[in-house]
Protein backbone atom coordinates (compact mmCIF):
# COMPACT_ATOMS: atom_id res chain seq x y z
CA UNK A 1 0.00 0.00 0.00
CA UNK A 2 1.21 3.31 -0.87
CA UNK A 3 1.73 6.07 1.39
CA UNK A 4 1.25 9.61 0.80
CA UNK A 5 2.37 12.31 2.81
CA UNK A 6 0.92 15.94 2.42
CA UNK A 7 2.00 18.75 4.67
CA UNK A 8 -0.20 21.37 6.13
CA UNK A 9 1.21 24.99 6.80
CA UNK A 10 -0.63 26.22 9.49
CA UNK A 11 1.08 29.80 9.69
CA UNK A 12 2.26 31.75 6.85
CA UNK A 13 6.07 31.31 5.60
CA UNK A 14 8.55 33.66 6.90
CA UNK A 15 9.70 36.30 4.40
CA UNK A 16 12.72 38.62 4.55
CA UNK A 17 11.67 41.81 6.16
CA UNK A 18 13.53 44.04 3.04
CA UNK A 19 15.40 46.62 4.98
CA UNK A 20 19.09 47.43 5.74
CA UNK A 21 20.23 49.14 8.66
CA UNK A 22 24.15 49.01 9.10
CA UNK A 23 25.20 47.12 12.12
CA UNK A 24 21.30 45.48 12.67
CA UNK A 25 20.18 42.11 11.15
CA UNK A 26 16.60 41.20 10.58
CA UNK A 27 16.14 37.39 11.17
CA UNK A 28 12.20 36.25 9.55
CA UNK A 29 10.70 34.53 12.35
CA UNK A 30 7.40 33.61 11.34
CA UNK A 31 5.30 35.89 8.66
CA UNK A 32 4.78 39.28 9.78
CA UNK A 33 7.30 38.77 12.62
CA UNK A 34 11.10 39.71 12.87
CA UNK A 35 14.02 39.73 15.33
CA UNK A 36 16.25 42.75 15.39
CA UNK A 37 19.94 41.35 16.17
CA UNK A 38 23.13 43.50 16.13
CA UNK A 39 26.00 42.06 13.63
CA UNK A 40 28.03 40.32 16.58
CA UNK A 41 24.48 38.54 17.32
CA UNK A 42 22.95 40.15 20.56
CA UNK A 43 19.29 39.98 20.26
CA UNK A 44 17.47 43.49 20.34
CA UNK A 45 14.03 43.44 19.68
CA UNK A 46 11.33 42.63 17.25
CA UNK A 47 9.39 44.17 14.54
CA UNK A 48 6.13 42.91 13.86
CA UNK A 49 3.55 43.67 11.01
CA UNK A 50 0.58 44.78 13.07
CA UNK A 51 -2.00 45.50 10.16
CA UNK A 52 -2.44 44.50 6.72
CA UNK A 53 -6.26 44.99 6.09
CA UNK A 54 -7.26 45.22 2.60
CA UNK A 55 -6.98 48.76 1.85
CA UNK A 56 -5.26 49.61 4.70
CA UNK A 57 -1.91 50.54 4.76
CA UNK A 58 0.78 48.28 6.61
CA UNK A 59 1.80 49.20 10.55
CA UNK A 60 5.01 48.07 11.45
CA UNK A 61 5.51 48.00 15.79
CA UNK A 62 9.11 47.97 17.01
CA UNK A 63 9.47 46.25 20.37
CA UNK A 64 12.90 46.21 22.27
CA UNK A 65 14.21 43.56 24.55
CA UNK A 66 14.73 43.69 27.89
CA UNK A 67 17.71 42.91 29.27
CA UNK A 68 16.14 40.44 31.46
CA UNK A 69 16.02 38.46 27.56
CA UNK A 70 12.19 38.04 28.50
CA UNK A 71 10.44 41.47 28.22
CA UNK A 72 9.63 43.68 25.35
CA UNK A 73 8.86 47.70 25.32
CA UNK A 74 7.01 48.65 22.68
CA UNK A 75 8.80 51.60 21.20
CA UNK A 76 6.39 52.79 18.73
CA UNK A 77 4.01 52.28 15.38
CA UNK A 78 5.25 53.02 12.21
CA UNK A 79 4.32 53.48 8.44
CA UNK A 80 7.27 51.97 7.08
CA UNK A 81 9.47 48.86 8.07
CA UNK A 82 12.23 51.11 7.46
CA UNK A 83 11.11 53.62 10.03
CA UNK A 84 10.39 50.75 12.56
CA UNK A 85 13.91 49.31 11.92
CA UNK A 86 15.49 53.07 12.52
CA UNK A 87 14.81 53.17 15.84
CA UNK A 88 17.45 50.19 16.74
CA UNK A 89 20.14 52.08 15.72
Amino acid sequence: MAHNSTSTLIRPPATPLGVSVAGLEFLPVRGGLWRVASVRGTILGQIELCSQDAGAEPRFTARALHSDGVRHSTLGDFGTAVAAADCFR
